[in-house]
């Protein structure tokens, strides 16, 4: 995950498969959700050669503060059920503050988190 995992802020998720058969797989389907981080959104690739990985980037707009789960899942014709989470926590958005000196922003702590989704043991 790439940008702020805060609420009303684009965040860019790449989600990575790489086949781990030694035959290329045939109607590949890879599904992103995350309940309050983004809609459902899928992709599909018509073919993964052995051994290749395949890339997807998404932009999500987080609408839900707190702890936040994205899962990836891959189907295809001969490999189904692999799938890949991350747990975020997503922050709120800064408020502005009066003080002494003015307004402030306070600005919560945010990571960066990269997202793997590799077929389960």
């Amino acid at each position: 995950v790439r940008g702020a995992a805060m609420v009303g802020s684009d965040m860019v998720v790449t989600v990575e498969f790489t086949n781990p058969l030694k035959e290329k797989l045939q109607n590949v389907w890879i599904h992103l959700d995350g309940p309050g981080v983004t809609i459902p959104k899928r992709k599909m690739f018509r073919e993964i050669q052995p051994n290749a990985t395949v890339q997807w980037e998404e932009v999500c707009r987080p609408w839900v503060s707190g702890p936040r789960k994205l899962i990836a899942s891959m189907t295809s014709d001969s490999l189904r059920h692999v799938y890949g989470e991350l747990d975020l926590q997503i922050q709120r958005r800064p408020r502005l503050s009066w003080s002494s000196e003015g307004f402030q922003d306070r600005i919560p702590f945010c990571r960066s988190l990269m997202f793997t989704s590799r077929e389960k043991p």
